[in-house]
């Protein structure tokens, strides 16, 4: 599973995060009040949960990074890249992985234009790694630079 909107337990704020569910999910809420004293009983989950902020900040340090300095190019393929760490595998087929993201939303997250996303899109579906449609990718194996070779997760 994911969290989000998990600083809000922490600093009493209003949540800032949104998300959608693509998929039928069951989802939890956990009152400000229960999770101090949960971690009050059990010190050791504040270990976990302190991973998980490093996590979030580095990852979120890292994006920073790679939209300001990095070429539109590096920025698609770090954009494909997340999509494909959070695509699902498909039921009949375990090794394809599916995402449910088009080239426009990809764009978006990406600020690049969509015509850059989709050159990129084209030159990876001639080379066999995927095939795409407005709102799908498919994926046949991770997302590869012709440049690099498999994509890393900081071009920084």
């Amino acid at each position: 599973g994911a969290l989000f909107g998990e600083l809000a337990l922490f600093d009493g704020e209003t949540r800032s995060a949104t998300a959608t569910a693509v998929t039928n999910s069951e989802l939890i809420t956990i009152e400000r009040a229960d999770m101090l004293e949960l971690l009050r009983q059990n010190p050791d989950q504040m270990e976990r949960l302190l991973e998980h902020f490093a996590r979030r900040l580095r990852a979120t340090d890292n994006l920073a990074l790679i939209q300001a300095f990095s070429p539109q190019t590096k920025r698609v393929e770090y954009a494909l890249n997340q999509v494909w760490s959070s695509a699902s595998s498909d039921r009949k087929n375990p090794s394809l992985r599916v995402a449910k993201i088009g080239p426009k939303q990809i764009a978006k997250s990406a600020q690049v234009r969509e015509w850059e996303v989709r050159r990129i899109l084209e030159t990876m579906k001639v080379d066999g790694q995927l095939e795409y449609g407005e709102n799908v990718i498919r994926f046949f194996q991770p997302p590869v630079s012709k440049d690099v070779g498999v994509m890393e997760e900081s071009p920084v």
